[in-house]
Parts: C-alpha cells; structure tokens; sequence
C-alpha cells in the first residue's frame, strides 16, 4: 500500500511540474529580443535623464504639443518630435538630444522625412509635461520592443 501511495505521489508531482511552462521561449520571439536589446540601454539612459531634467525644470517654459503623437502609439514621429524641440534648447539638453540620436543610428530613422508632414497642433504644453510624454512613450516602447 506504501508503494503504491509513494508511486501515486510521485506521477502526480511529474504532472504538476509538466503543467507549468518551460523557461525557453520561441526562437522568433528570442531573435525580437535580441534586436530589442541594442536600443534598450539608450531608452533606460533616455527615461533617466527625463527624469532629471523634469525634477529641475522652469514650469514657465513651453514648447508645441505632442500629445497627438503619444496618442498615435509613441511611434518614430513622437521620438524626432521630441528630438526636434529639445535640439533647439541645445544648451539644456545636449546629454538627451545625443541619447536620442544614438538611439536612432541603428534603426536608420530620417526625421526630416518624418516631421515633414507634422504640423503644429497651436497648442503649448509645458516642459514638464513634454518630460512625462519622453518617460511615458520611452517605457512603452522599452517594455513593448522597438516600434522604430
């Protein structure tokens, strides 16, 4: 009866741990990542200097709006977007504008072709505001994959 129950506990631990999904992932899904992960570390420094820049910002500094183009999906056009208005405030924001660009060069990514049928909405936001839609669209597309 002991050999039994034993036997009984044994083939129901081998099926428990079958039901849970292995560790390896599928090789498409591998290779995405892999093509991911050379822009991941410029998003990350990306999001983090936002982030600095947005704790020292002057609130009464405002620039075009953005928000159609984080509502679009945060796509390439949000990226030289953004890049277009802070290499305008060169001095401030040399560090981010650079990190910007090195996230470009791999993807071959021509803003001036992009931005050529962007139109400003007439509406100003403040620099702040732009910082959060950088961070936001920057963590979705780092979490996401590239969408450029």
């Amino acid at each position: 009866m002991k050999v039994t129950v034993l036997l009984l506990v044994s083939a129901l631990s081998l099926l428990v741990v079958a039901a849970f999904p292995s560790p390896t992932q599928h090789k498409a899904t591998m290779k995405r990542r892999d093509a991911v992960k050379a822009g991941s570390p410029n998003l990350k420094r990306i999001i983090d200097l936002a982030e600095k820049y947005n704790e020292s910002l002057i609130k009464e500094f405002f620039v075009d709006d953005v928000s159609p183009l984080v509502d679009a999906g945060c796509g390439p056009t949000f990226f030289c977007k953004v890049h277009d208005i802070l290499h305008q405030r060169v001095t401030h924001f040399e560090d981010l504008v650079r990190n910007l660009e090195v996230y470009f060069r791999p993807r071959d990514v021509n803003c001036t072709v992009l931005l050529k049928d962007v139109t400003s909405t007439g509406v100003s936001i403040q620099l702040p505001e732009l910082m959060r839609h950088l961070i936001t669209c920057s963590q979705q597309t780092n979490f996401k994959g590239s969408n450029l």
